[in-house]
């Protein structure tokens, strides 16, 4: 007997690939913004807080806030560095880990470079 398989299992990889592509971005995106956004003084992010939410800090509150979420922030992007690093070293060459390795200047369009003739063999003055 012969059985029509469909497309479902397909598009539901695509999907699932897709969702991890889009939450593996908003891990790299979600602290680096916190950490661009993030207010250098303490007032200013107890002022923040205060009209996001209408909960009033005080200033040592909001330093020890500012802190706690610096602390966080950088530690989740040098935890996913970490992670992509391993990773790119666990794949090897097929994803790039042997032109990270070998460094750019190996790479063909960084050793080839036009140079005159003229140049490279002067014309001896007789």
């Amino acid at each position: 007997m012969l059985v029509a398989q469909s497309g479902g299992n397909r598009s539901q990889s695509r999907r699932s690939n897709m969702a991890k592509r889009y939450l593996n971005t908003a891990g790299w995106l979600v602290p680096g913004a916190i950490l661009a956004l993030m207010p250098k003084c303490p007032m200013c992010l107890a002022a923040y807080v205060a009209v996001w939410t209408g909960v009033g800090l005080s200033l040592p509150a909001a330093a020890n806030l500012r802190l706690l979420l610096l602390v966080l922030c950088a530690g989740a992007l040098l935890y996913l560095a970490a992670r992509f690093l391993c990773r790119l070293a666990i794949a090897g060459p097929a994803r790039g880990m042997g032109r990270l390795a070998r460094g750019v200047a190996t790479e063909p369009a960084v050793r080839m470079v036009a140079v005159p003739r003229q140049i490279l063999n002067p014309p001896s003055a007789n």
